[in-house]
């Protein structure tokens, strides 16, 4: 017996020692263990958990697994009746698709998720959870680093995770959750497939060989974008010849003004004549310091879609568009010692460098070593794609014209310029210089979409310089052969060069002390009332802008579709002209420079009414909304004051309530806060009191004189300074309305129920 005991207790203790010997938790176990942080070998019960709470979370996703139905990948030949061979691809329309859930979960967060496809590809993928003060959960250092002590991994770690997981599977139905994170995963599987269902999918016929060509004839525009009757009939050709359409005489100032007047000498690059292949022809110009004589080196590369080198052009040029090579009795000396012209070395250099990809195996010739050194600083920084350079893409021919894109990129990345044509495959001819011709398709295009083709050109080419991306960008119709061509070329140059976007991401306006939102109403012209909605942080940065006109049964005009049988159904121009104009103001904070770019001269009285409407928020007067509040956390009250002046200058309507996240506002809930009857004399509720600031407020523009209500002392003190703020912005100079019979306004109270809240 004894024995058996003795037996009993060893098994025991080595039972006991293999569980104090069991490792903590990895992050994809159901049931980490929670760790004291003063003793990591000691568990700790009440340390609470930095996660969210799956049952009052009505946003929340619970364990289910979506099923998102993506478009084929798969691709099938259709020989045409004239032989041509093409492939049909049915794929994701390229662009960047954002979803955001639309109520927050207990801790006031909501989840928010950015998908980019290219080619039918998702390529990148951004997912946080915003709180309602905009902070960032993957971002916010105490929860992940509370998380982080939890389970071993931080918030930002799962996010990341599940972000590499969708590019790798490119379906979130195939994306694994995250143990101890399922309430992230699952909000981020749901929110992907909802995403990925609203992209809009393409077919695109790809020509795979053509039995014949057909005859083009340069008199003629059949532009596709007229007869489109579904996605799949806007074909995309396959690219074909180098795409070099520009003359040999560039007369371009230079992009640098370096102290030397020499480049760097350059080691000699070797490899062969085929470069980096990027899907896209493309031309590549960088250019050289200027010397003490006005001329500057410059160098182009044209590479085709297969990276084979088609065209190398070298010269030195004065900025009025002189050249070297032009000129046979430039530097006789040289001549004389070399029997060659300064253009017939030019010409050795390009040769070589186009036959064989490499600077190797050209000597400095005599008299010409500075030719030498720029040739090969230059080559250098063409072939990779440095700082300081003008690159060309182009797209492919449809309807007789080829696409083409310019950048020219600074020294910092930044994008100094930006310019898209379409040039004719046989005349060169430009669209954008031909405009004005009597071509149906450029009239027809402004009858339906009430936009110029050159307008919608030069808004894409603001959109791209300023963010270095196409995201949220308006589609018009009767444009987007042109629209898909411009975003598949923006998208090549993202991928061939770092850019930066432009600085001017939000200006600022006046200061007064909290944020504010200012509404101008402007004058209606032909039954269309226009308004601009501005959104002003504490320190004066722009939140967001909007610009839009209505008409007298709230129709916007900005919802207005395109005319004729088009299909699809695309908005028309005047969408993407006013958030234009709306994203223009939000950068600089007034119009200036705007001509520049475009002045949508098309939309009649467009930029007269946003400029006076420009007027009145930066100076307030009349006709405006003002709107006034705090920036408070998502568990607190918000105060806010609404003041209208009208047309005549005159302060007609003032409304103070307080907001509060998942609760009815003070205003509206008739139980708020009922002892505050007995804490005055003439037994005024809360609701009683705003209405009561509100009407004196309206009467006299100020506050001045109103006593304080006893159990309102807090409200006095936010009213007054919302007031104070007024005065400086508008009540100054506004005429108040005639003084009513009495301020005290006529509310009922309502008998309060039991069991409220102490408002403090």
């Amino acid at each position: 017996m004894k024995k058996f005991i003795a037996i009993f207790l060893v098994v025991s203790l080595m039972l006991t020692v293999a569980a104090c010997s069991k490792k903590k938790e990895n992050p994809d176990n159901q049931d980490p263990i929670i760790v004291n942080p003063s003793n990591p070998d000691q568990t700790d019960p009440n340390q609470e958990k930095p996660v969210e709470d799956p049952k009052n979370d009505p946003v929340v996703v619970g364990p289910v697994t979506p099923v998102l139905i993506k478009p084929s990948d798969s691709s099938k030949l259709v020989t045409e009746a004239n032989g041509d061979v093409y492939k049909v691809v049915t794929r994701w329309i390229n662009g960047t698709y954002s979803t955001s859930e639309t109520i927050a979960d207990s801790h006031g967060y909501k989840a928010m998720i950015s998908i980019t496809l290219v080619d039918g590809k998702i390529t990148v993928v951004f997912f946080d959870e915003i709180s309602k003060n905009g902070t960032s959960k993957r971002n916010d250092a105490t929860y992940n680093a509370g998380f982080k002590n939890l389970y071993g991994f931080s918030i930002a770690d799962a996010i990341s995770i599940l972000e590499k997981r969708l590019v790798a599977k490119q379906n979130p139905s195939n994306v694994d959750t995250l143990s101890s994170a399922t309430i992230t995963s699952n909000r981020f599987i749901s929110l992907a497939v909802k995403t990925l269902q609203s992209v809009p999918v393409e077919t695109i016929r790809i020509l795979v060989s053509s039995a014949q060509p057909d005859p083009v004839n340069p008199d003629e525009d059949d532009d596709l974008d007229l007869i489109i009757e579904n996605p799949g009939d806007d074909v995309v050709t396959a690219p074909t010849g180098d795409g070099d359409w520009e003359e040999k005489t560039p007369v371009d100032p230079p992009v640098e003004d370096p102290k030397d007047p020499v480049e760097d000498p350059q080691e000699p690059i070797g490899t062969n004549t085929k470069l980096v292949a990027y899907g896209q022809p493309y031309k590549v110009r960088v250019v050289g310091a200027t010397d003490s004589r006005g001329y500057f080196p410059l160098l182009e590369v044209s590479v085709n879609s297969s990276g084979v080198i088609t065209s190398v052009y070298y010269d030195e040029a004065k900025a009025d568009g002189t050249l070297k090579s032009a000129n046979p009795n430039y530097y006789p000396t040289f001549v004389a010692a070399n029997n060659m012209t300064m253009g017939d070395l030019y010409k050795i250099y390009e040769e070589h460098f186009k036959t064989t990809g490499t600077t190797e195996g050209i000597d400095a010739t005599t008299g010409a070593t500075n030719v030498h050194k720029n040739f090969l600083a230059l080559a250098t920084k063409a072939m990779m794609l440095e700082p300081s350079t003008r690159l060309t893409v182009y797209g492919n021919s449809a309807s007789s014209y080829t696409p083409l894109m310019t950048v020219t990129i600074g020294t910092n990345g930044e994008i100094q310029n930006v310019l898209y044509d379409e040039i004719h495959d046989v005349n060169g001819s430009s669209k954008v210089a031909n405009l004005n011709s009597s071509t149906p398709y450029f009239s027809q295009l402004l009858t339906r979409a009430f936009i110029k083709l050159d307008e919608i050109f030069k808004i894409y080419e603001f959109k791209f310089m300023h963010q270095a991306n196409l995201e949220s960008v308006d589609t018009v119709t009767n444009a987007t052969r042109s629209i898909n061509a411009f975003t598949l070329l923006s998208n090549q140059i993202s991928k061939m060069i770092s850019l930066t976007a432009s600085p001017n991401i939000a200006a600022k306006l006046p200061v007064y002390g909290d944020p504010y939102t200012i509404k101008a109403v402007g004058t209606t012209l032909q039954g269309w009332t226009p308004y601009l909605i501005v959104n002003v942080a504490k320190d004066g940065t722009i939140r967001t802008v909007v610009y839009d006109e209505v008409d007298s049964l709230g129709m916007k005009k900005s919802d207005t579709l395109t005319t004729g049988n088009v299909t699809p159904t695309v908005y028309s121009g005047y969408r993407l002209a006013f958030n234009y104009y709306a994203d223009y103001f939000k950068r600089y904070g007034s119009l200036n420079g705007i001509e520049n770019h475009t002045t949508v001269n098309s939309i009649s009285g467009l930029h007269a009414s946003f400029a006076a409407l420009v007027q009145q928020v930066l100076t307030p007067s009349s006709n405006v909304e003002i709107t006034l509040t705090k920036d408070v956390a998502s568990t607190a009250w918000r105060p806010e004051l609404k003041i209208i002046v009208n047309e005549e200058g005159i302060l007609t309507y003032a409304f103070y309530n307080e907001y509060r996240d998942g609760r009815l506002s003070k205003v509206e809930d008739p139980n708020y806060y009922p002892a505050m009857k007995d804490k005055n004399p003439d037994g005024y509720s809360i609701q009683q009191v705003f209405a009561m600031y509100d009407a004196y407020l309206v009467a006299n523009g100020n506050i001045d004189d109103i006593d304080t209500v006893s159990g309102a002392t807090s409200l006095h003190n936010t009213y007054s300074g919302f007031v104070a703020q007024l005065k400086e912005m508008i009540l100054n100079r506004i005429i108040t309305a005639p003084i009513p019979e009495s301020t005290e306004p006529e509310v009922v109270a309502v008998e309060p129920e039991e069991a409220i809240e102490d408002p403090s």
